[in-house]
């Protein structure tokens, strides 16, 4: 809403050529003053702003009559009210998101007043309150925060479980790092550092075979990407072709990566190092 007011009184000061018009009061009637004119030129522009980007404004074109009497009821008041009911309506639907319910009045209204006049009994600081408010989780986030959680911990125990079991099989070698690969085509070309860029064919899976990544001649450096394969580029030579089995401690960790790459996530990486870039 601050921005469309903004943008509005922007428009009219770049000169949008309205020195007068031929109406004034309404639509129809005819401009007396420097005034009608005025008004009815910001008011063209801030409707027409609105009118713009209907799509985006809470409640969208369902909301009109609830535009012109917010619009109306704003006229002639300080800009102080209108600063403080802008914050008293984004505070509302605040609440409203975060709980699906309608926001304690009565609390709110006497919380803003005591922190205004700078009450120092209030029960909540205003450094108690911004961290409540940056910590706040509803219900269904913590449901949702309980479930990566527990996935993280089924992650890690099941990778580790993959690791052990992998490193066993024929043609798998393993790092000091916990890396494991294994070379399916060797090649004869130079071995990069961490310093150079290269080009490569990759396909990510998980280790239960969901395939979450893949690309062609994809260049970047050796350095800028997760531990597991900076460490495994520099161990192959162009034009080899590896089978990667990197522990999520040197992937992606506990992050979250996408809807398919969960904490705590090993990975598994087929790669074949085309060239190294000039």
């Amino acid at each position: 809403m601050k921005k469309l007011a903004i943008v509005a009184l922007a428009a009219a000061t770049l000169g949008t050529g309205l020195t007068s018009c031929d109406n004034a009061g309404s639509t129809s009637g005819k401009a007396s003053s420097d005034v009608d004119s005025l008004s009815m030129a910001l008011g063209v522009i801030v409707g027409n702003n609105f009118k713009m980007y209907m799509d985006q404004l809470p409640g969208g074109p369902g909301k009109k009559d609830s535009m012109i009497m917010g619009f109306e009821a704003g006229l002639g008041k300080e800009m102080a009210y209108i600063i403080a009911l802008q914050n008293a309506g984004q505070a509302s639907s605040e609440i409203k998101a975060r709980t699906d319910q309608e926001p304690n009045k009565k609390i709110l209204v006497d919380a803003f007043k005591r922190a205004l006049e700078g009450d120092s009994t209030m029960s909540m600081s205003a450094e108690q309150a911004m961290e409540y408010f940056r910590n706040y989780q509803s219900p269904k986030q913590q449901e949702e925060a309980r479930k990566v959680a527990e996935a993280a911990v089924a992650n890690k125990a099941a990778g580790e479980k993959f690791l052990a079991e992998n490193k066993t099989k024929e043609g798998v070698q393993s790092t000091a790092s916990g890396l494991q690969y294994k070379v399916v085509t060797k090649g004869s070309g130079k071995t990069p550092a961490a310093t150079d860029r290269v080009k490569v064919n990759y396909k990510g899976t998980l280790i239960d075979g969901t395939e979450f990544d893949s690309g062609n001649d994809v260049v970047f450096g050796v350095n800028q990407v997760i531990p597991g394969w900076t460490e495994a580029l520099q161990l192959m030579p162009v034009g080899s072709k590896y089978i990667l089995y990197i522990p999520s401690d040197i992937a992606y960790g506990d992050r979250q990566m996408g809807d398919k790459i969960t904490p705590n996530s090993t990975l598994v990486f087929e790669v074949e190092l085309v060239d190294i870039e000039k």
